[in-house]
């Protein structure tokens, strides 16, 4: 038959070829293909020779295009850029725009080479560090310096909860003291006492720093019901939760954004960390926001309904590519 001299270099665009003078089956039947094989052959994801992009006739659990156009928009949007995407993924769900398996972006981000708005960090070997089983259990403390032009650096301090991932204070400084961390320890008290009202036993892991191993910060800590930890001086654990909460500010948000001033850069995180702790979904709870899980609004009816409402995404993405196809469509 006509179109079958180059079957054995491209399969599929042989029979493409094929059927533009015979049937279908009758190109499947001289040489010996069932139309199941085909079909499988041609459910690899591609281009649509139409509309150049993914075919929605090939697979009905596929994504159909109106998905690959919102999965797109989240990895490559500037408005997203600093949020993981694993934690791009549980937004999706939690706005209700897109429901999918988080294996499913990371293969569309690699198969449409997807670039992200910032240069890709290189994977790490990550150890797990020590884990609290309870809000208000283990706190992180630290500072990070943040250079905005030569010779010009600020510093912001912030503390986080270990098993809520929630930043309760955070602070932009132009100086590292004393009196600097006991006011964001006052700020993370007060804070906590206004979202929990509970009475705190807390302990606080912090470096062993001078702005942290003083009288000031001992006083705080020990009149507040707090615990002081040195890490890797008391514990063998790191400060590594609140220096990852650094490591994601600067290289996501902070070095893609113009820094003009310390109320600038309060500005700006103010808004990123409000975005962690009430918008951005985490991965490490399942969908759950640090905010959700710190005030254990996060349970289990929340991720049931979050996972029926996956299913009925599934079943309505099925049925529209069950739809009768486009002419163009090979299969």
């Amino acid at each position: 038959m006509r179109g079958l001299k180059t079957f054995t270099s491209s399969p599929t665009a042989a029979i493409q070829e094929c059927v533009k003078y015979h049937k279908l089956s009758h190109c499947l039947d001289a040489i010996g293909l069932t139309k199941s094989s085909y079909r499988r052959w041609a459910s690899e994801i591609g281009l649509c020779n139409k509309i150049k992009s993914p075919c929605e006739r090939r697979k009905p659990s596929q994504l159909t295009e109106d998905e690959v156009s919102i999965m797109k928009k989240f990895v490559t949007g500037k408005k997203f850029a600093h949020i993981s995407i694993a934690s791009l993924h549980w937004l999706a769900q939690r706005t209700g725009e897109l429901f999918c398996s988080q294996e499913t972006w990371y293969k569309y981000v690699k198969v449409f080479e997807w670039k992200r708005p910032w240069k890709k960090e290189k994977k790490e070997i990550k150890k797990l560090g020590i884990r609290a089983k309870s809000p208000n259990e283990i706190w992180h403390i630290d500072v990070t310096e943040v250079s905005i032009a030569p010779k010009i650096k600020f510093y912001i301090q912030a503390i986080i909860d270990n098993f809520s991932r929630y930043v309760l204070a955070w602070r932009v400084t132009s100086d590292i003291t004393a009196q600097g961390t006991v006011e964001t320890l006052k700020l993370a008290h007060q804070k906590s006492s206004e979202l929990l009202n509970t009475e705190l036993s807390t302990e606080v892991m912090m470096d062993p720093g001078k702005e942290n191993n003083n009288g000031k910060v001992i006083q705080f800590i020990t009149s507040n019901n707090l615990r002081r930890t040195l890490a890797q001086v008391d514990v063998h654990y790191s400060n590594s939760m609140v220096e990852g909460l650094f490591h994601a500010l600067k290289n996501r948000f902070l070095y893609h954004q113009k820094v003009k001033s310390a109320e600038d850069l309060l500005r700006k995180a103010n808004f990123y960390f409000e975005q962690h702790n009430n918008v951005v979904p985490l991965a490490v709870h399942s969908g759950g926001k640090p905010i959700e899980v710190y005030k254990s609004t996060w349970n289990d009816s929340e991720k049931a309904n979050l996972q029926e409402n996956k299913k009925l995404a599934i079943l309505a993405r099925k049925n529209k590519n069950r739809q009768p196809p486009c002419e163009s469509c090979p299969v």
